[in-house]
């Protein structure tokens, strides 16, 4: 793929998140009496439905889906209940309610087709992947701050503006982003997991730590959000952490910056609720460890993006539903935010890989779908191994059997024991494999 994919899926990122909070607040929000249940079935479709589509692209690499997407995304984004006259108001809602669905179908496949492209070309490192996610919170911000200002207008240009964007979006991805061979998932390029674990065992671990932590993130109100610009600064908090923690985890490691990055969290968030300043600053923190889970997870499923970038936007989704049905505030939520928070860095303690610690692969539990036909594993290795030293034994023992008996070998023989250094076969098994 191209090396001008990153910053296209990035800036795309921000506005495809930006269209389809502009619909649901602009457009579903001015028609129901209650957006919860359009928020929550959005959510579903736009998260729930990534680790499917990821794999389909898995398998079917060629599948272009963040342009397909970004495709949706322009037709959900065409407000017919406004461009077109005399419609009822079961005709808006289903307008409205066919706009939402495609948007979030659309949202869903352009997740995946950046979440791919970032993690098969990370070159092992795990800053890309952050800067593709953190634009993410923006364009929800945004989306949601300037909704209604869009669509209370009575300007046709602006109505049409956010399906002009997206096909922009998609012809941008297809001409610059298209990969011009066939596209070959890298083989061991990521590997921050904590390689004493189990496949599973990691991803389980990863899976909680992300859920709980989408939790206790979800609890977290600043006092101060109230206006225009202190409205974005939580978003903007969030970014900058997603960006900078892969930069950072990549200098120091993924278990160092993972785990202290959200501990150092806790008394922010804590004691600093009524503080910009120190709220700010708690935000960054507890944001550092997304591209580091992410990491992890695709260490463990490197022939799989699709799949590893779908299991962390279903935890996502699953650790945001319970504050759909149960409120928390005050000092109850400040108190589980810190649990939870505390929880979740538990979980990378045990699921990422010390510096010090050696390569995680292991002949007990390699990765998952990583083992191809060219592999030579540490059992084929000892093997060979075991097969050329006995047949170095074998020539050794003939030529000593000869001498003893007093019977001089022909010189072809003599040269055959005296060249000798390794059997045909004779692979050696170097350390940490």
């Amino acid at each position: 793929m191209k090396k001008c994919s990153l910053p296209i899926y990035t800036i795309s990122h921000l506005l495809v998140d930006l269209i389809c909070f502009l619909t649901l607040f602009g457009r579903y929000d001015g028609l129901v009496s209650s957006p919860l249940v359009g928020f929550l079935a959005y959510n579903v479709v736009a998260f729930g439905l990534q680790p499917l589509l990821g794999h389909i692209n898995d398998v079917y690499k060629k599948l272009p889906l963040g342009a397909i997407g970004c495709l949706l995304l322009a037709i959900g984004a065409l407000p017919f209940e406004l461009l077109l006259p005399n419609v009822s108001e079961g005709g808006k809602l289903l307008s409205v309610t066919l706009s939402l669905g495609l948007c979030a179908l659309g949202n869903a496949m352009f997740h995946v087709g950046g979440g791919i492209d970032t993690l098969v070309k990370s070159g092992g490192k795990m800053w890309k992947s952050g800067v593709f996610v953190s634009t993410g919170a923006i364009g929800v911000a945004l989306g949601t701050l300037f909704a209604d200002a869009l669509y209370s207008s009575e300007s046709i240009i602006l109505f049409l503006l956010p399906s002009g964007v997206a096909l922009l979006l998609a012809a941008a991805i297809c001409l610059l982003c298209r990969p011009e061979t066939e596209p070959e998932y890298a083989k061991a390029d990521m590997d921050v997991s904590n390689g004493r674990l189990g496949t599973w065992l990691v991803i389980a671990l990863c899976f909680f730590s992300i859920a709980i932590r989408s939790y206790g993130g979800s609890l977290f109100s600043p006092a101060w959000k109230s206006g225009l610009w202190l409205a974005l600064l939580p978003a903007l908090c969030a970014a900058a952490g997603k960006a900078s923690g892969g930069f950072i985890a990549d200098k120091l490691g993924a278990r160092t910056v993972g785990v202290i990055s959200l501990l150092l969290s806790v008394p922010l968030f804590f004691f600093g609720r009524d503080n910009i300043l120190i709220s700010a600053a708690g935000i960054i923190l507890f944001n550092m460890s997304m591209s580091i889970t992410l990491a992890a997870i695709y260490s463990r499923l490197q022939n799989s993006p699709g799949l590893a970038f779908g299991i962390t936007t279903l935890a996502l989704l699953l650790g945001s539903l319970p504050l759909a049905f149960f409120a928390v505030g005050g000092q109850t939520a400040a108190i589980l935010t810190a649990a939870l928070t505390i929880v979740s860095a538990a979980c990378l303690v045990f699921s990422l890989k010390g510096l010090t610690q050696k390569a995680n692969r292991s002949a007990e539990e390699p990765y998952a779908g990583e083992r191809t036909e060219e592999t030579v594993t540490v059992e084929q290795a000892e093997e060979a191994n075991a097969v050329g030293q006995a047949e170095e034994s074998e020539i050794a023992a003939e030529a000593e059997a000869a001498e003893e008996s007093g019977i001089l070998l022909d010189s072809e023989e003599v040269d055959k024991t005296d060249e000798f250094t390794e059997p045909e076969g004779f692979i050696e098994i170097e350390e940490g494999v």
